[in-house]
């Protein structure tokens, strides 16, 4: 049996380096104005953080049977900001906002791709997870950022307006809300033609 590291580890980009997307993406990273990431749905499932299904799953439990009587119509629907509409709908504001903080704040331990996210050469960094991985995994970098909720009329305003700038100050911009704020959370159907 060999010991001897995989082709595949030596050179993970392997596959890509040949293709003119990835070619484009380094020439941009190593250039003064590096792009800006976009950190979406399961990015934080490794460091422990539930799935959106899991979090739709959480959110019939607690709505109890006023939730459970669409059941089959939302089954056979098959749309999940309808789902989490309707279970929305049967909670309590506070049992809702306890949800969400106690699923989504910190877990104090954080795994790929974060980590390898925060290494790498991107001005700025856009979430639509409610979570604060990307920061942590920043500042475990030695960087820091900002932090901008998209409702956040100033906040967002100054954000946009330091896109035009040759060396910005690094943001994270929470798209869909964060956490600590619950009201401001997008996940639901209402929620999404409102934001």
């Amino acid at each position: 049996m060999s010991t001897a590291p995989s082709q595949a580890h030596d050179a993970p980009f392997a596959p890509f380096e040949q293709d003119d997307a990835f070619k484009g993406l380094l020439r941009l990273m190593k250039s003064d104005r590096p792009p800006i990431a976009l950190v979406g749905a399961g990015a934080s499932v490794n460091s422990g953080y539930v799935t959106w299904k899991q979090l739709v799953e959480e959110m019939e439990k607690r709505a109890g049977d006023s939730g459970g009587r669409w059941k089959t119509i939302l089954a056979d629907l098959n749309d999940a900001p309808w789902t989490a509409q309707v279970h929305r709908l049967s909670m309590r504001e506070a049992a809702f906002h306890d949800l969400i903080t106690t699923l989504f704040q910190s877990r104090g331990a954080l795994a790929e791709p974060h980590i390898s996210l925060a290494e790498m050469r991107f001005r700025h960094f856009l979430t639509t997870n409610y979570d604060p991985c990307i920061e942590e995994a920043l500042a475990l970098a030695g960087q820091t950022a900002w932090r901008v909720n998209w409702t956040d009329q100033a906040a967002l305003s100054e954000f946009l307006i330091s896109l035009s700038e040759p060396q910005p100050r690094k943001a994270v911009v929470y798209l869909h809300g964060r956490f600590d704020n619950p009201a401001d959370i997008v996940l639901t159907e209402r929620s999404y033609v409102e934001r």
